[in-house]
C-alpha cells in the first residue's frame, strides 16, 4: 500500500459544481471572484481586490445556482481565467507516486480533523 497521498481541488470541478473560483488576468491576479455556499448554505458571491496592505471585498447573496452559472459565464467571456490552486501532496518515506486518499483513508483524515477541531476550540465562534 502507498503511503502517498494527494489532495483533490474543490475549486471550479467538472458539471458546473461550486465553488468556482476565477480572476481576472488584467489586474495580474489583484482581482478575484468566488462564488460557493456559505456556512448557512447561501450563495455567495465575493469580488476581490488585493490592494497590497490589505483586501477590499464586496460580498453578495445570490438567487440561485443557474444566477450564479451566468455570473461566472459573463466574467469568463471578459477574459477571466480559472484560479489555479498549487497542488498539495504528501509523500512518505519509501514511496515514489502520489495518490488520493481511498474511502477508508478519508473517513480516518475527517475524524481526526474533528478531533483536532474540538480539541483546539476553532469551532466555536
Amino acid at each position: 500500500m502507498s503511503n502517498n497521498i494527494k489532495g483533490e481541488c474543490l475549486l471550479n470541478r467538472e458539471g458546473n459544481i461550486l465553488p468556482f473560483a476565477y480572476y481576472n488576468p488584467e489586474t495580474e491576479g489583484k482581482l478575484t471572484w468566488m462564488c460557493g455556499e456559505d456556512a448557512e448554505g447561501k450563495i455567495t458571491s465575493v469580488f476581490c481586490f488585493d490592494m497590497g496592505t490589505h483586501k477590499e471585498k464586496q460580498c453578495e447573496y445570490v438567487d440561485d445556482i443557474e444566477k450564479a452559472r451566468w455570473m461566472r459565464d459573463e466574467l469568463v467571456k471578459h477574459g477571466w481565467q480559472k484560479i489555479k490552486p498549487p497542488e498539495v501532496t504528501f509523500r512518505f518515506p519509501g514511496e515514489k507516486d502520489p495518490r488520493t486518499l481511498n474511502r477508508k483513508e478519508k473517513r480516518a483524515m475527517k475524524r481526526y480533523v474533528e478531533k483536532q477541531v474540538e480539541k483546539t476550540g476553532l469551532d466555536e465562534k
